[in-house]
């Protein structure tokens, strides 16, 4: 057997799995407790979340050039502080945390799900996981493929709704309305998971060392 993965996944693939996380687990899911919380200033909030995350994400484009391997964040600190066992704590702490942040993004799915459809919020939950869980093992290939056809429907989506945004006869109570709690700003403290999710392509796959450099050639 072949001691290295073979390599399937391009950038136009990668990208799109990126933009996919992003729009599906940021704006989907989570532009409505985001919009709860801040308000009209929500744009505003969604624009100070990527300034916020902008140093991790450039951290991120730099380690992988660096640290081309597939363990993302475990190599990382492996070969940064060398301590084998801090970075499987790290490896471990990541496999939680993608469980946290699939489950989320499974729970807000099947919200959109149910609501469209008769169909019971715990049995589509099981099914929908389930079936996805399914696409995950056949390969990654054929994962992020149906993970970029769902992209095009989010994108289409959000489209639809920035067009009848723009063509929509403006309304008063959006232009005088205050938000009661005052939280404004300060509210939306989960919208810099929706940029930082988009820096898991850079843990999917074995990597090139040229290859971050195509994607975020900002750094050099």
């Amino acid at each position: 057997m072949p001691d290295t993965l073979k390599r399937r996944l391009g950038l136009g693939l990668l990208t799109v799995y990126g933009v996919g996380i992003m729009v599906g687990a940021g704006i989907y899911v989570l532009v409505g407790a985001a919009a709860g919380q801040a308000g009209i200033w929500a744009p505003v909030s969604f624009l100070l979340a990527a300034v916020v995350v902008t140093p991790t994400a450039l951290t991120y484009c730099e380690l992988s050039s660096r640290i081309p391997e597939a363990a993302g964040e475990s190599a990382y600190v492996d070969a940064g502080i060398g301590w084998h066992w801090l970075a499987l704590l790290v490896g471990a702490i990541m496999v939680i945390a993608g469980t946290v942040a699939a489950a989320a993004v499974l729970r807000g799915g099947v919200g959109y799900l149910t609501s469209v459809t008769p169909m019971r919020f715990d049995v589509a939950v099981i099914g929908l996981g389930l079936l996805l869980m399914l696409i995950a093992m056949i390969g990654a290939l054929e994962s992020l493929s149906f993970a970029a056809i769902l992209t095009i429907i989010e994108v289409s989506g959000l489209l639809i709704i920035i067009w009848a945004g723009f063509s929509a006869v403006p309304v008063a109570d959006w232009q005088t309305r205050r938000h009661r709690n005052g939280r404004g700003l300060s509210g939306p403290r989960c919208l810099p998971f929706s940029p930082l999710s988009a820096l898991k392509i850079w843990s999917i796959c074995p990597k090139k060392p040229e290859t971050p450099r195509a994607i975020c050639p900002g750094p050099y």
